[in-house]
C-alpha cells in the first residue's frame, strides 16, 4: 500500500526505515537511508530544524536537503519490538517535497 502525505503531522510517530530520493521521476535515485525510532521527529529534524548530522555536514555522508525531492519510509510493527531491521516492510509512504508549481527565476514579486 502506497498513500501521500502533505503535512509533518500526517507522519506518524512510529519506527521507520525512511529513503530521500533526489531528481525527478522517472529517473530519481536514493540520496540516503536512514532509520528512526520515530520517524516524524527524524524527517522534522532533516528537513526542518536542518541539524541532523547527515545534513549539517558532521558525519562521512552527507545530503542537501534543498535537492532531495521526495522521501518514503517503510513502517512494520516488529520495528519497535525487534529492531528496525527485523521484517519486511508491509506499508510504503511517501511525502513529496516538489514545491507545488514552477517558479519563474525571471519573475520579481
Amino acid at each position: 500500500m502506497t498513500r501521500a502525505v502533505s503535512s509533518w503531522n500526517e507522519i506518524p510517530r512510529v519506527p521507520a526505515v525512511h529513503a530521500m530520493y533526489g531528481g525527478e521521476p522517472p529517473r530519481t535515485w536514493v540520496a540516503y537511508v536512514g532509520m528512526a525510532g520515530d520517524v516524524q521527529s527524524r524527517l522534522i529534524q532533516h528537513f526542518v530544524q536542518r541539524d541532523s548530522s547527515v545534513v549539517t555536514g558532521s558525519s562521512a555522508v552527507g545530503v542537501n536537503i534543498e535537492l532531495v525531492r521526495f522521501v518514503d519510509w517503510w513502517e512494520h510493527p516488529d520495528f519497535g519490538r525487534l529492531g528496525l531491521g527485523a521484517s519486511t516492510p508491509t506499508e510504503r509512504v511517501c511525502i513529496d517535497l516538489r514545491p507545488p508549481e514552477p517558479v519563474d527565476p525571471g519573475k520579481r514579486t
